[in-house]
Order: structure tokens, then C-alpha cells, then sequence
């Protein structure tokens, strides 16, 4: 199964408030309920997309663990296509690296995670 960026499937940034969030839920929750799209197994299906996403963004913890794995995935979102070799890419990449670990809590951060992706900016 391919990844699904839960920031897309509720249409927020990854600066979004709890409150955004729970607003965009509501939102995609009402426009693709079950009950008003009865006759609609697209409906039905999205809307299941929309609360795994809700499930994932609305937890600190689960929403940390998504960042994490978005940043390594090269799902939209990501910071870029780790193939490209461009410096001025490098550079848009880890601008906007830094714009993502501003938003986040430095000792909650995977370790791990951010060398690899670091390892993967440099070597192109």
C-alpha cells in the first residue's frame, strides 16, 4: 500500500493547530459521510482516508511519528526529491528541513531519522 499524507487527504499544512485540524475533519467528514453519500463507494472510501488522518494528526504522539515518517518518505510534503543534485535543490531542501524541525520538539525527534535523511540530502 502506498503512503498517504494525512496533511493532503484533510488539506492543512504541517503547521496546523489541533483546532485546524479537527475544523478540516469536521469539514471533509460532513461533505463525505456515508449517510449523505449513500449511493457513493468513493465517498466511503475518502472518508475512511479522513479519519485515519484525523486519528493520526489529533494525537501529539501518532502526529510526531507521521512527521517522522514523512520526512523520510518522498510522499508530497516531503522536502523534495532526494535525487536531485542541484545545489540550489540542496539548498530548497534544507530550508525547508529547517522550517519542519522548527515546528517540532527537539527531544522528541527521531535521531535516526534525521541522519538518514541528512545523510541522503549530502550524498546527492
Amino acid at each position: 500500500m502506498s503512503f498517504v499524507n494525512h496533511y493532503q487527504v484533510l488539506n492543512v499544512s504541517m503547521q496546523a493547530t489541533v483546532v485546524e485540524i479537527k475544523k478540516a475533519y469536521r469539514r471533509q467528514a460532513q461533505k463525505y459521510h456515508p449517510d449523505t453519500n449513500a449511493n457513493d463507494e468513493n465517498a466511503t472510501v475518502h472518508f475512511q482516508k479522513i479519519q485515519a488522518a484525523y486519528e493520526t494528526l489529533s494525537k501529539p504522539e501518532k502526529r510526531r511519528a507521521f512527521d517522522l515518517q514523512l520526512l523520510k518518505s518522498d510522499a508530497p510534503l516531503s522536502f523534495g526529491n532526494k535525487n536531485n543534485d542541484s545545489t540550489a535543490d540542496i539548498l530548497k531542501q534544507s530550508k525547508s528541513l529547517l522550517q519542519f524541525l522548527k515546528t517540532q520538539n527537539y527531544k522528541s525527534i527521531n535521531s535516526d531519522a534525521l541522519t538518514d535523511y541528512l545523510l541522503a540530502l549530502l550524498n546527492n
